[in-house]
């Protein structure tokens, strides 16, 4: 799913090889372990993904969300398409983007599209604009009337909506024979510059992450509600296990919660009770009331070693302490303010990991077999963890620390206040004069010259009701 109000914004970064991908032909019932190449990259922009992606032979950029299954695309003038004119909106959390289908040759890595729908926007209407150099998105979730506007779009049009079929699927569709997986790893931006790169593939494996063939397959739960959730069996912050409440979905066992994993989501999003257990329990943090914040936000000392961990299959998934938070500014000062938030809980899920969680471990996601009913009742997930703890409690004074003192140190030099604030705040200094914004179709990204350079401080984005309840899309 994609959150406008929050989602993919911080420190610009140059990664032009930081996430790979690679679609592959390979024997039935086989899983292909490949190592990754330059065919197709995604790049990463802080908590952004983005892939490479030819569109009619012009080189575009799109946000990678496993929430959503369509591709919307704000159109270079230049850009030649089959426009239908047909009207098409495609909601997110915290956000539209309305338009008309269209239809263009699509090309990433080696997997090819001849005549890809889309939705050629006109009017996005969200909190925040696109980031930078982004030109749209893609997602990479499961098809259907139900989570493609633009199948649905097309039947209420009197068309067949297997036109609209999402890319993911027409690129399965192409090798029927294959199982039907995707693997993402991300990568850690801004505090761990030289974390290892990350990849995405279609129909194969990332060798760097070969042993996640022998991780167990979770399956999805409920397994009928299009999206990609599973059950969580515990929480434990430093090795004490929290109290979980009871699940929302029908069906959950006592004691365990259902989440969604999210790509398109840069921030963990749970139920209050379980936000306030995990921040309560980190030393010196604090709950407090930030602007242009949820209204239970936290906030964490920039230098804390304190590591969560989630279960899923019994298997323990340490969340480094550099995911707990995510350094903003907050009252013209350097702010470390965590990066799980409350919201209400949804019948079908209870909550969302995002990137800050999903960064940590290595997700192949199998759609199962047959994929034109989807999810099928053998779609699952593998997980291989890639977070040790020790080493992750020694990053934060190497490499957090570091990188907020040389934050501060410049803006020092250009600030006659030179002000540093620490304790629950960590450590902060006041915040240069914004940029200008970037032109963009919405406006709300915030922009800092800190060192002669935009850099994008993330407004942390949480979800929004609509319709009632939580919503992932």
């Amino acid at each position: 799913m994609w959150y406008f109000s929050l989602l993919f914004l911080a420190v610009t970064v140059d990664r032009s090889h930081a996430l790979l991908l690679k679609g592959s032909i390979r024997q039935s019932n086989d899983t292909n372990i490949r190592s990754i190449n330059a065919n197709g990259t995604l790049a990463s922009v802080a908590s952004q993904y983005i892939t490479n992606i030819t569109v009619n032979g012009h080189n575009l950029r799109l946000l990678l969300d496993t929430g959503s299954s369509d591709i919307f695309i704000v159109s270079p003038s230049k850009l030649a398409f089959n426009n239908t004119g047909i009207n098409i909106t495609n909601s997110y959390g915290t956000g539209k983007v309305t338009g008309t289908i269209g239809f263009a040759s699509m090309q990433i890595g080696n997997s090819t599209v001849n005549n890809q729908a889309f939705n050629n926007a006109t009017s996005v209407q969200t909190s925040e604009k696109l980031g930078p150099g982004v030109d749209g998105l893609i997602g990479v979730s499961f098809d259907g009337l139900s989570t493609s506007p633009i199948m649905a779009t097309l039947s209420e049009s009197d068309q067949d909506p297997a036109l609209g079929e999402p890319f993911l699927y027409n690129i399965f569709d192409q090798t029927p024979e294959q199982n039907n997986l995707i693997g993402i790893s991300l990568s850690r931006t801004d505090d761990l510059e030289g974390s290892a790169d990350a990849s995405f593939t279609i129909n194969e494996i990332d060798e760097a992450y070969a042993e996640v063939v022998k991780a167990p397959l979770l399956p999805l739960f409920p397994g009928n509600n299009k999206r990609w959730s599973i059950m969580v069996d515990g929480i434990s912050v430093d090795g004490v296990n929290i109290s979980l409440p009871t699940s929302a979905v029908s069906g959950a066992p006592d004691g365990k919660i259902v989440t969604v994993l999210d790509t398109g989501n840069p921030t963990g999003i749970l139920p209050e009770q379980i936000v306030n257990d995990i921040y309560s329990r980190i030393p010196g943090a604090q709950s407090r009331v930030l602007a242009d914040q949820p209204p239970n936000s936290w906030t964490v000392p920039c230098n804390t070693t304190t590591v969560v961990t989630v279960y899923f299959g019994g298997q323990p998934f340490p969340i480094h302490p550099l995911d707990l938070s995510e350094v903003g500014i907050e009252g013209g000062v350097v702010t470390c303010i965590g990066t799980f938030f409350a919201a209400p809980t949804s019948s079908g899920f209870d909550g969302i990991f995002g990137a800050n969680v999903m960064r940590n471990f290595y997700s192949v996601l199998h759609f199962g077999d047959a994929i034109s009913r989807s999810p099928t009742g053998n779609a699952s997930m593998q997980l291989l963890s890639q977070t040790d703890a020790t080493a992750a409690v020694a990053d934060v004074p190497n490499v957090r620390m570091p990188r907020i003192s040389a934050l501060r140190n410049t803006t020092s030099s250009t600030n006659s206040e030179g002000k540093i604030l620490t304790g629950a705040l960590g450590i902060g200094h006041p915040a240069s004069p914004a940029d200008s914004p970037d032109p963009g179709i919405s406006s709300g990204m915030g922009a800092l010259a800190l060192d002669g350079r935009s850099h994008y401080i993330p407004r942390f984005r949480y979800l929004r009701r609509r319709h009632g309840e939580m919503d992932s899309g």
